[in-house]
């Protein structure tokens, strides 16, 4: 008996202004529109950003866009897995544990150790790669809610007794010239920064231009400011009402 030929339907094109996919488990994408352009994130399986992006194709299908994007960053070849939006939400969420367990595990660590943190792809651009010197003009300070953990090693033994400044520089060289093969960040480079954790005690180290400078207060999380929306909610809960025009107190409300 011959065989049947399935035929493949091609996939259809959806009025979705807001999508995302997972593309293998190697990486995500998400794309939507926003003022006629077709914005986009690609992210790494560990739902690390890798960048942001746009094109100005309001003509197309967001299943089109999507496409033109993964042609463009040769990821034709994936297969597209669609997620809702709470899922990829989820996922988001799941590598913000993740990272605050690489943090803790860090800190109670029974091993002398060290953490390679970089900027998130969300981090000011005026931060990335500026040098101790310029942000001090410019009045400002790294602080670790802009970076995230890259890498995670042990100190071999016997390094406890090396300056400080030595282990510093031989970390340095080993992530510019001899990477570990799981990591996965960039060279080390200006305003990327080294912890170290020795005998208990921690440090964080920035690199500057030249050499580094110790943050005392790198862990140290700014004070979190209420959002103009939360303020706005506090002075009105009319149920009618937009908290985010109204203006009036909510006594002024005529109910």
């Amino acid at each position: 008996m011959a065989r049947s030929h399935a035929i493949v339907e091609p996939e259809p094109l959806t009025q979705q202004n807001c999508r995302a996919w997972n593309l293998e488990y190697d990486y995500y994408l998400t794309v939507q529109t926003n003022g006629g352009a077709w914005e986009y994130a690609p992210y790494q399986g560990d739902c690390c950003l890798l960048e942001r992006g746009k094109i100005d194709a309001p003509e197309l299908m967001i299943e089109e866009a999507r496409d033109e994007i993964m042609y463009t960053h040769n990821l034709r070849n994936k297969d597209c897995i669609p997620l809702t939006q709470e899922e990829f939400t989820q996922k988001l969420a799941d590598r913000n544990e993740i990272q605050s367990y690489r943090m803790k595990q860090f800190q109670q660590s029974g091993h002398d150790c060290y953490l390679v943190m970089q900027l998130h792809q969300d981090a000011d651009p005026a931060l990335r790669f500026a040098a101790m010197r310029y942000l001090n003009k410019q009045n400002l300070a790294p602080s670790i809610e802009n970076y995230e953990i890259l890498y995670r090693g042990n100190l071999p033994e016997g390094k406890r007794s090396v300056p400080q400044a030595e282990l510093l520089e031989q970390l340095y060289q080993k992530f510019n010239f001899a990477c570990p093969t799981d990591y996965h960040g960039h060279s080390l480079s200006v305003s990327d920064v080294i912890m170290l954790n020795q005998d208990g005690k921690i440090s964080a180290h920035y690199v500057d231009s030249i050499g580094f400078k110790e943050l005392p207060g790198f862990l140290d999380k700014k004070q979190e400011r209420s959002s103009v929306l939360q303020t706005l909610k506090e002075k009105c809960d009319a149920p009618e009402c937009n908290p985010i025009v109204c203006r009036k107190a909510r006594a002024e409300h005529e109910l």
